[in-house]
């Protein structure tokens, strides 16, 4: 490997970080060395630019909900708000606990059959 950039210029590595490259990548891109990028130096660089970035992604993604996509709105309601539907279930899950609660989903689904059906001899037949 060719000699090591002991003097990275501070604009380009963060430009590097908002084009959402790793410490790592923007040391083996700028041929340095991955203690160097992560140093106090550029600390605030990669954070700031980072964050922009960060920023300016859930902006486009708001734009997107609000023109109407609807994964966009469950998604940022999830993330942003907090909402959950009946069906989420946790990965983490206690596996009993889920047991039940697909039980409990489940009759609810045969009582809603249930009360929708008709017996046989009570069905009418159109004229």
């Amino acid at each position: 490997m060719p000699g090591k950039i002991m003097n990275p210029d501070s604009k380009i590595v963060g430009e590097l970080a908002a084009a959402g490259c790793s410490n790592s990548e923007i040391a083996d891109i700028l041929g340095c060395s991955e203690k160097m990028i992560g140093s106090r130096r550029f600390a605030a660089i990669l954070a700031k630019n980072r964050a922009e970035v960060r920023k300016h992604l859930r902006q486009v993604q708001i734009e997107a909900a609000l023109g109407g996509s609807v994964m966009m709105m469950i998604w940022l309601g999830r993330q942003l708000l907090g909402q959950t539907s009946e069906n989420d279930i946790s990965v983490d899950s206690d596996p009993e606990q889920l047991i039940v609660v697909l039980d409990e989903k489940q009759k609810k689904k045969d009582e809603m059959i249930e009360g929708d059906m008709v017996p046989v001899n009570e069905m009418v037949t159109p004229p």
